[in-house]
């Protein structure tokens, strides 16, 4: 899972105000009583998309990162305490945010809760609610991304990773995991489309 800074909301999606934003540390406290951290929900939220079969997942915070991408340990609680997440799923652009709650850490594991109780439905026969229930997910392209003009007039997905055309897969990951920091919603959707047409060209699930 890729982590990208600063938060970026996703076009069509209603606020919670500040004010009425819950503590979550009593509702999501660990097992041995202590409050939910960044690095403990984001391993979580990443093993439920992985069992969900969610590919190109990018986490979207207001937490500030390192240059490894991981979050600062000794960085003030944003502001904002919102996250998202975008990823793609059977060939869907899909997104998830969530900011009831007054911690990135609780909205995470909020989030992770709730993906985790619709992944159910596929383990007990409902892949068609499943795919229903999601239906209502899929990532909207902002105002600012023009994907009305024709398919050929956009730009290949080499060119948008900054690439080249047979440039091994290791390369085209990292150019997209970096490409990811900092991107704003725009960019995460034409990068995860990339991705997705990367993986297309090479035969790849």
């Amino acid at each position: 899972m890729t982590q990208a800074y600063p938060l970026q909301w996703p076009y069509g999606w209603t606020r919670t105000p500040a004010h009425k934003r819950e503590d979550g540390r009593s509702r999501f406290r660990r097992r041995d009583g202590s409050s939910t951290t960044i690095y403990s929900t984001c391993t979580e939220l990443a093993d439920e998309l992985q069992r969900l079969g969610a590919r190109n997942v990018v986490l979207s915070t207001n937490v500030e990162l390192r240059l490894d991408g991981q979050p600062y340990s000794n960085r003030r609680a944003p502001d904002d305490p919102g996250i998202a997440v975008y990823f793609t799923m059977d060939g869907e652009s899909m997104v998830m945010a969530q900011d009831a709650f007054d911690r990135v850490p609780d909205n995470i594991r909020s989030l992770t809760l709730a993906i985790h109780g619709m992944r159910q439905m596929r383990r007990h026969g409902g892949g068609t609610m499943l795919k229903r229930a999601f239906s209502g997910f899929t990532a909207l392209p902002p105002p600012s991304a023009d994907f009305t003009e024709p398919a050929a007039h956009h730009r290949a997905w080499f060119d948008v990773l900054g690439v080249q055309p047979d440039a091994p897969d290791q390369v085209v990951k990292v150019a997209y995991r970096e490409l990811c920091k900092g991107a704003n919603e725009s960019k995460l959707y034409e990068l995860n489309a990339a991705k997705e047409a990367w993986k297309a060209s090479r035969g790849q699930a």
